[in-house]
Formats: C-alpha cells, structure tokens, sequence
C-alpha cells in the first residue's frame, strides 16, 4: 500500500480536451500544476467518460485530495477517490483488457483485432474496442501500466503479450506514432 506507483494527475493532460477557459480555472485552482502532480495519483478521464480516478499517496493530506476533487467538479467531471494501488481500477482493467484481448488473438480465439473489438463491443456495451482504445491512448501506455503492474504485485496474470511487443518494436503504438491496429 502506498507505493509510488499511482499516475500523477497532469494538470495540462487532464485538461488538454478542455477550454482554454477551464484549463485556466485549473491553473488557478491548483495554485500552478506542479501541486496536484506532487500530492495527488489519478489518470485522466478515457474517451468521453466524465469519471476520473484520484489516489491519496501516503505523501499527501486530505486536503490534497480535496483540491483535486474540487479541480475535477471545476472541470464538469465526476471524481472517484480509490485506493493508492498500483495501476488504480480504470488503468488496471483497461490495460488488462487489451492485454487479454491480444492473447485472444494469439491463441486464434478470434482472427483480427477488428474481430476482437466488434466482439467485445456487442458483447459488453462498448462504444470502442480494446485495441481502439490502446490505439487512442499508446501500446506503450498499456505496457508501462501491465509492467508496473507485474513488478509491483507479480504473477502471470500480468504478463504482457509477445504480440504487443512486437507491435512496440515495430513502432506500432497508435496514434502518437500514426500505426497503431487501425491507424494506417
């Protein structure tokens, strides 16, 4: 518990979808964005998900959290305090669905990743698939959160995927490095 593991809400990230008007309130708010990167873990919201997670590091006080939770209601979104965990919930589940996606595509359960997303999407609701999602956010993201993940609480359940590996080495991360599963 309390491992320095929790992403640091980036004031610039969290509020880079937003007005320049909100990112300002957010500035002010947080009295510069080196306070809420210091005290306070969480990660950005996905997609168009007004949620967004915030940790208490064991470095922080109550207070911290307060002005994180005030900064997000500012922003319109909705926050969730979790516990100071490796990877949080949202990152965690997130990360290891693509992971567990790809090795659906491995042990050929499914034959492309379109495959994979249009399954998952009809299945569970899903307005974007896992690797449309990993293609948004980075397969660098997603592995930096699966090895974090794997170094701090171990097991196989962890373990990233060869195929995705892969698609790092060969500079296929998504949209940073425009080749991702459907970036051309």
């Amino acid at each position: 518990q309390g491992r320095p593991f929790a992403v640091a809400v980036d004031v610039d990230g969290l509020c880079s979808r937003y007005s320049y008007r909100k990112r300002e309130h957010a500035r002010t708010f947080c009295e510069g964005p080196s306070l809420l990167e210091s005290r306070c873990g969480g990660l950005p919201p996905l997609g168009e998900s007004l949620a967004v997670e915030l940790a208490l590091p064991r470095n922080s006080s109550p207070s911290d959290l307060a002005k994180a939770m005030g900064l997000a209601y500012g922003l319109g979104l909705q926050p969730i305090q979790v516990a100071d965990e490796p990877g949080g919930i949202s990152a965690r589940m997130f990360a290891n669905l693509v992971n567990i996606s790809a090795w659906l595509l491995h042990d050929r359960l499914f034959s492309s990743p379109a495959d994979v997303d249009t399954a998952l999407k009809r299945a569970f609701g899903m307005n974007q698939g896992p690797f449309g999602i990993a293609d948004e956010i980075g397969l660098d993201v997603v592995e930096a959160v699966m090895l974090g993940l794997q170094a701090n609480l171990g097991g196989d359940r962890y373990r990233f995927s060869p195929a995705l590996t892969l698609r790092i080495e060969a500079g296929e991360l998504g949209r940073v490095t425009d080749k991702g599963f459907f970036v051309p």
